[in-house]
């Protein structure tokens, strides 16, 4: 190129050196590559549809190698042959300079310069070869340092791919050859790829001034503009011999640089796609616009469709692109739904495949019957056993289909359940999943049966297999509910009942006050859940008498006098537990000691005193396996185990202990005298101090201030 006065910029090695961390790189004919590798790099014997023979390369050895890792580079070809009018190996990037040069000293190629003009610095590949195929074709992208600032100018490099002579190197759809002045910023720029480093705009400067490397372009080659990748194509005869001479150079001059980059392995051509494979529909189907789907063929462009009916008549015949059928990749399977309806009936498809090349054959043709009747439904639950018999769900396969479900159930009562529902209603209006309806109908207990029937606008589907199941209800829940009886002491001598019920949080009063009757011990039979109640020495009438409780309504009726063993009447009961395991009656009779009875012959026989003392307590109550009564003596709790009674721990504030209750838990509940609350601990679990480790029961809050007796019952139902 006779840019005026240009002067030359050679970048070797050492100049303009900078850290090259792009990722292309390339291998000349001085690194050991040979010309026949370069051909081998370009052609895949295996899969070309070609014979090569008769390689010849003309120009210097630096000038033409093979790269790779073009793609991080931006180039759109990741590895093949390059070929350059100076060095290959100033393709490296990152863009360093806007006049790159590498002078060869070599002679121009009489083709490029029939293009337009003196060449230098060639680098010509050529070989012979034989295709199989009727359309050769390969990918290459031009690159060049004339970019931009000498578009427009006679004085700028050229190549072209010459086919027995003739240049296929063309712009797509044209034939305008490519080039420097036909593809850039203004002509043809979808073709081309602007990577310009910044130049100066006077020739002096461009001439004198040093490049700066540091400015970032677009792309990470050196080359200052190239084009998109390109495909060259060309009409040849299979069995024929060719000759194709691959060129660039310099024109004008040797000054700036320009190559061509030629994907590997893309040197191919093209032979008519094979047949394809059917896959489906076939068999039976309920789609009056069913997708039709084939194994992909990795040479096929397009793919025609022919859908006949049983007359043979042709009713659809469409030709669709390997994009249009989800195999633009030429591997897996291709898919295609045309918009065409087909009425019930039988119907025989096929496929032709076709490419640049040419048609493929026809394809086996495959059947398939068209029912849009639905089919039968698979069933999914119930089966097997259940333990409920209300509001069951029952699910079954989507029928693509159907539009509504009947469901059938039976019982040991015979038929329960005849119903239909929308496919809406059953959670399957798309015709995929399950379906699924939840009756309330109750079935019988024991063994049942249920079906669906599938249905649509063109009738019923068949009635599906039946599915057995049997309701096996389980015996009702066991609830354990608890409540708290007591007994307190107004003034000197009345007395209250009332029950706390923690599960309703209530505190419920059981009946009148009792003027005078001054009951100072309460506790619940463990079998029966009877209430007994006994009187102190402050009754007005009757002291030391046994009553039954009512429940429900804190009505007494009269047991009679505790008499013991020894002939003497007791007068004054201040506690009575109930022994869990021998289901005796334990008191304490102030002034005479324990005692024990029996309440089933009461008053008919005798209390045995089991403890004799002087001593005073109050508040008895037995743990839950009858081995340990624990008593309350002022603030301290103390424990009887049989034999002797021994301290067991104190409280330290508060009024003094009225009364104690075992709880299911094994805690024991504790009133003290005109405090409302009532205290709970673990008996076992006694502060190392030997106070009571009490705290607030969880139980609902009382207005009763002296709570003489206790009784914790509990119910299981």
């Amino acid at each position: 190129m006779c840019h005026l006065n240009k002067i030359l910029l050679i970048i070797t090695g050492l100049t303009l050196s900078a850290n090259n961390s792009f990722a292309v790189s390339t291998t000349d004919l001085t690194q050991g590559i040979t010309p026949a590798g370069l051909v081998a790099e370009l052609i895949d014997t295996s899969a070309s549809n070609i014979i090569y023979r008769n390689i010849r390369y003309t120009g210097t050895n630096r000038a033409a190698g093979l790269f790779n890792r073009g793609l991080s580079d931006g180039l759109g070809i990741d590895r093949g042959i390059i070929l350059s009018s100076g060095r290959i190996s100033n393709a490296k990037g990152p863009n360093k300079c806007y006049k790159t040069t590498s002078i060869n000293e070599q002679n121009g190629d009489r083709n490029l310069n029939a293009i337009g003009g003196d060449t230098y610095d060639a680098a010509v590949l050529e070989f012979d070869f034989v295709p199989n195929g009727d359309l050769l074709e390969f990918n290459y992208v031009f690159a060049s340092e004339e970019y931009n600032e000498w578009v427009g100018s006679r004085f700028n490099d050229v190549f072209g791919f010459f086919l027995d002579g003739k240049n296929i190197a063309l712009i797509p759809n044209t034939s305008t050859p490519v080039a420097i002045n036909s593809v850039n910023t203004t002509s043809n720029s979808a073709y081309f790829r602007d990577n310009n480093y910044p130049h100066p705009w006077t020739m002096l400067e461009y001439n004198n001034n040093p490049c700066q490397a540091g400015s970032p372009t677009s792309f990470g080659t050196e080359f200052d503009g190239f084009t998109t990748v390109l495909t060259a194509t060309a009409t040849v005869t299979p069995g024929k011999t060719y000759h194709i001479k691959l060129a660039v150079a310099d024109r004008g001059d040797y000054s700036l640089d320009s190559a061509v980059f030629i994907q590997g392995k893309s040197f191919m051509t093209i032979v008519p796609p094979s047949a394809v494979t059917l896959i489906s529909p076939t068999g039976t189907i309920s789609d009056n616009t069913p997708t039709y789907t084939w194994n992909a063929i990795s040479t096929a462009t397009h793919y025609q469709l022919i859908v006949k009916n049983a007359l043979g008549n042709v009713l659809i015949n469409q030709r669709y692109a390997a994009t249009d059928t989800q195999c633009a990749s030429g591997t897996g399977t291709c898919s295609i739904t045309p918009n065409i309806g087909l009425v019930d009936g039988n119907y025989q498809w096929s496929i032709q495949t076709s490419n640049q090349s040419g048609n493929g054959p026809l394809s086996n043709t495959m059947a398939f019957t068209i029912n849009t009747l639905p089919l039968g439904a698979t069933l999914v639950s119930p089966n097997g056993t259940l333990s409920e018999n209300q509001r069951l769900t029952y699910t079954w396969n989507a029928v693509p289909t159907a539009t509504k479900y009947l469901l059938k159930v039976t019982d040991a009562t015979g038929l329960v359940v005849n119903q239909w529902y929308s496919a809406t209603q059953a959670s399957c209006a798309n015709g995929s999943g399950t379906c699924s309806i939840t009756s309330d109908i109750e079935i019988a207990e024991g063994n049942a049966q249920w079906w669906i029937q599938t249905a649509n606008s063109s009738g019923n589907g068949p009635l599906s297999d039946g599915m057995v199941f049997t309701i096996e209800l389980p015996p009702p829940p066991v609830v354990t509910t608890c409540n708290l009886y007591a007994v307190n002491d107004e003034k000197l001598n009345d007395s209250n009942f009332f029950v706390v019920e923690p599960e309703n949080n209530t505190v419920i009063k059981l009946g009148a006050r009792y003027l005078g009757y001054d009951i100072e011990a309460l506790d619940a039979d463990p079998r029966t859940k009877q209430l007994y109640a006994a009187s102190g020495k402050d009754a007005e009438s009757d002291a030391g008498i046994l009553y039954k409780v009512d429940s429900s309504n804190g009505t007494l009726t009269e047991v009679g006098h505790i008499i013991l063993d020894d002939g003497s009447e007791v007068i004054d009961i201040s506690g009575i537990s109930f022994n869990p395991d021998t289901n005796r009656l334990w008191g304490w009779a102030q002034g005479k000691g324990l005692f024990q009875a029996n309440v089933e012959t009461l008053p008919n026989t005798l209390a045995q005193l089991k403890l004799a003392s002087k001593k005073k307590f109050e508040g008895l109550t037995w743990n839950n396996d009858g081995t340990a009564l624990y008593l309350a003596q002022n603030n301290q709790v103390l424990r009887y185990d049989g034999i002797e009674i021994t301290p067991l721990c104190t409280t330290l504030a508060g009024g003094k202990i009225e009364a104690l209750e075992m709880t299911l838990d094994g805690s024991l509940l504790l009133t003290k005298d005109g405090d409302n609350v009532i205290y709970t601990f673990d008996p076992t679990h006694i502060n190392n101090d030997g106070t009571c480790p009490i705290e607030a029961a969880n139980l609902p809050a009382t207005s009763y201030e002296d709570i003489e007796g206790m009784a914790w019952i509990c119910i299981t139902k």
